[in-house]
């Protein structure tokens, strides 16, 4: 069961630029971001090999999590307007389990966590 998944989906009639992430029980880091139009389906490809590999994964993400403030977001954070994109992350570590939507909302706080994560795990290079 994976401790963190995260999801990024545009609104646009493009799935170009869609971004997934998970990390696994055994720190396994995986992503793919979608470079170019997906011939069938949501992802241009499958998740493929693990960037990464990270040591204590739990503590490793909770403590990314916490140092950006995920745990005291609320569970969904919504804007207006027809474009934008949704954002799923959701953790199920040591502090339970929870899931945080941003749908279509610019809050600045989401995005920070998220260059928080993806650089504390060593996989903003790949998926940015």
């Amino acid at each position: 069961m994976p401790i963190l998944e995260y999801e990024m989906r545009t609104y646009h009639p493009t799935k170009q630029g869609n971004i997934r992430l998970r990390v696994e029980e055994t720190g396994e880091v995986f992503g793919t971001k979608n470079r170019s139009e997906p011939v069938d389906g949501d992802w241009a490809s499958d998740w493929g090999p693990a960037l990464r590999r990270i040591h204590h994964p739990d503590d490793t993400v909770t403590a990314l999590l916490e140092a950006g403030g995920f745990f005291d977001m609320p569970p969904v954070i919504a804007g207006t307007g027809l474009d934008g994109v949704r954002e799923t992350l959701r953790y199920s570590g040591t502090r339970g389990e929870r899931t945080v939507v941003v749908d279509r909302s610019n809050t600045p706080a989401f995005p920070a966590l998220l260059s928080r994560l993806l650089w504390g795990l060593d996989v903003a290079n790949e998926l940015t």
